[in-house]
């Protein structure tokens, strides 16, 4: 039983992380939006 409950909280760990890179990038394209720039169109400026 314990070796189930450790490998969830790790898979846990990382789809939190994976959360954290998408809302960042999300974060990060709403300020280009602010500055006027499609974050689409200017994919340079996406952090990959």
């Amino acid at each position: 039983m314990e070796k189930h409950t450790r490998k969830r909280s790790k898979q846990q760990e990382e789809y939190d992380k994976r959360q954290g890179h998408a809302r960042r990038r999300i974060e990060i394209m709403h300020e280009l939006k602010q500055l006027g720039l499609d974050p689409f169109k200017d994919d340079k400026l996406l952090i990959r």
